[in-house]
């Protein structure tokens, strides 16, 4: 019994197979009919309907949206060239309801086919996370297990590098600091002559060595107003600008500024010597022209030299410690009246007026050059408009450069500020500036310098 039911199954499933596999072979056959009447639609009549009609009914029962969509698309065609515009237009409906349906089954099928793919791609990409963060998790286990095992040889490492560069400091400290050892002559190979000589420059050189230590002892001990803190702190005049570049790490030149109601006071010195001399020598200066100016209230230029001049002699009553005297300018500016009162020991003022160069020129010898002190003359100068002012210390002309490694000299010096005069004044310092750094080069500053420039 279940012997024969097995086969008759089976013949069964064969016979519904061929009997299926026949439909095909018929929806297929009539399909192709259905396509050459779509390529000549111009002639219709009923059995062309009637063959439509009933691949129409094949498709249906084989469930072909497809082949269906096909069917109602050829009737509708078939019937409007046969002249029936009624079923036409039916069939024409049916076509475009099943159409629409088709493309919205489609359209719902990719839409659940890319959420599922997106779905997997989520999950996969969480599965990597995982894998990373295990992996993760792993490597930070297996650096803090090294550096905890390392952890005393990095500390060594880091004491070691510590202790290297402290006695690396310490070398070059004390390779620095220690004094260079004189080459020591053979005295039986000199003579008398050559031995007094060598004595007296030794002896200097030693009287000089502790007079710049103690000079640089007293530096430390008082506050010294560089020619910067003075020209900044002034707001009386708009129109300015001062280049200041000592030779050393500090210098003699100087600068004072004093205003009072509509009254300027500028004064501009220049001291004999370099760095710590030269600055102490300055300070003092400064010192006297601020205690003259802002407490005795004394105004005029020239009595302003006078009094500076008889100061300076008092400090020294053993006699002037240095060669050289001091060159000063010193000008009053009374806004009120518009003139310049102006006088001087060694030291010109140059004034630029309506582009023409002039020279005003005071004492022509320097402060302490003399026994006692000297009268001075007052020049005064009408100011107009557009008028600029200079002092410069002979630094500037003086110093070498250029192809011939000469002087700059004077006369280059006036004609450059003459040049200007249709600049605004501020402009004047970066073209001074950019002349002197060309013009000295890679050669070594040879002065002190100073350059103050006004103008109204």
């Amino acid at each position: 019994m279940p012997r024969s039911y097995i086969i008759f199954c089976l013949g069964l499933f064969v016979f519904s197979q061929s009997i299926f596999a026949q439909q095909n072979t018929k929806l297929d056959s009539l399909r192709a009919i259905i396509i050459e009447y779509s390529t000549d639609s111009i002639q219709a009549n009923e059995e062309e309907l009637t063959t439509v009609s009933a691949f129409l009914k094949l498709a249906k029962d084989e469930n072909s949206t497809e082949d269906i969509i096909l069917a109602y698309q050829q009737l509708a065609a078939l019937n409007y060239t046969i002249g029936h515009t009624n079923k036409a237009l039916h069939y024409y409906r049916l076509f475009v309801l099943e159409q629409n349906q088709y493309a919205n089954n489609l359209k719902s099928k990719g839409i659940t086919f890319r959420e599922n793919l997106a779905e997997n791609e989520i999950r996969a990409l969480a599965n990597k996370v995982e894998l990373l963060e295990v992996e993760n998790s792993q490597l930070k286990s297996s650096q803090a297990e090294f550096f905890e095992k390392n952890s005393l040889i990095f500390l060594g490492l880091k004491i070691i590098v510590v202790i290297s560069f402290i006695l690396l400091v310490g070398w070059l400290y004390i390779r620095i600091k220690r004094p260079k050892k004189l080459p020591t002559p053979d005295l039986s190979e000199i003579s008398d002559d050559q031995l007094s000589k060598l004595l007296d420059e030794t002896k200097e050189k030693l009287i000089e060595a502790e007079t710049e230590h103690d000079l640089s002892d007293i530096l430390v001990e008082h506050t010294i107003i560089q020619p910067y803190e003075s020209f900044n702190a002034n707001k009386s005049i708009h129109k300015k600008f001062l280049i200041h570049q000592s030779k050393k790490l500090t210098g003699g030149d100087g600068l004072l500024f004093s205003s009072s109601k509509q009254k300027t006071l500028i004064a501009v010195f220049d001291a004999p010597g370099f760095g710590a001399t030269g600055n102490l020598l300055s300070s003092l200066i400064y010192s006297k022209l601020n205690d003259l100016v802002r407490t005795h209230k004394i105004e005029s230029p020239d009595l302003v030299l006078k009094q500076l001049e008889i100061n300076l002699f008092k400090t020294f009553p053993a006699g002037v410690p240095f060669t050289g005297g001091i060159n000063i300018g010193i000008c009053l500016y009374n806004a009120a009246r518009k003139v310049i009162s102006y006088s001087a020991a060694n030291m010109e003022l140059f004034a630029v007026q309506k582009g023409f160069l002039h020279h005003i020129n005071g004492a022509p010898h320097s402060l302490l050059i003399e026994e006692e002190a000297q009268e001075f003359d007052l020049i005064e100068i009408d100011v107009t408009r557009n008028s600029n002012f200079y002092f410069c210390t002979s630094g500037f002309w003086n110093q070498h450069g250029g192809h011939d490694n000469k002087p700059f000299g004077k006369a280059s010096f006036e004609k450059t500020i003459e040049s200007l005069s249709s600049q605004h004044i501020r402009e004047h310092e970066s073209v001074l500036n950019k002349i002197l750094s060309d013009w000295k080069g890679g050669n070594e500053q040879d002065d002190d310098i100073l350059v103050l420039g006004f103008g109204f």
